[in-house]
């Protein structure tokens, strides 16, 4: 009954994060290519779709994710593999955490994170 009122695409989401075994942080590149891993082409596609990204974030907030903001960019986005991407934690995990766990999927070092 509480997921009777979910977007049928948080369950694709839910199965896409089950099969990359549920990691402490995850990038949207990384989310789209285990889409694609897992046969969820549609999934993928919104994933990909420049004109839904504003929706991303709340979709997988409703899945257990929040943004995590890097202190060392004005953007709050995070260099990793040469480009800017946006990174994603369990909710579930302390703030420091959740930037430790960034910073590791992180080309540059972030500093010490208290």
């Amino acid at each position: 009954m509480v997921s009777a009122g979910e977007a049928p695409e948080s369950g694709e989401l839910r199965d896409v994060l089950e099969e990359m075994g549920s990691p402490n942080v995850v990038t949207l590149e990384q989310l789209i290519r285990a889409a694609e891993r897992c046969g969820l082409d549609g999934l993928a596609g919104e994933l990909r779709d420049r004109n839904k990204r504003r929706t991303v974030p709340h979709r997988l907030e409703r899945v257990g994710y929040v943004p995590v903001r890097s202190d060392t960019a004005n953007d709050g986005l995070f260099k990793i593999a040469g480009r800017r991407q946006a990174v994603y934690a369990l909710r579930s995990l302390a703030v420091s955490a959740q930037i430790r766990a960034a910073c590791g999927l992180a080309a540059d070092p972030c500093g010490s994170v208290q």
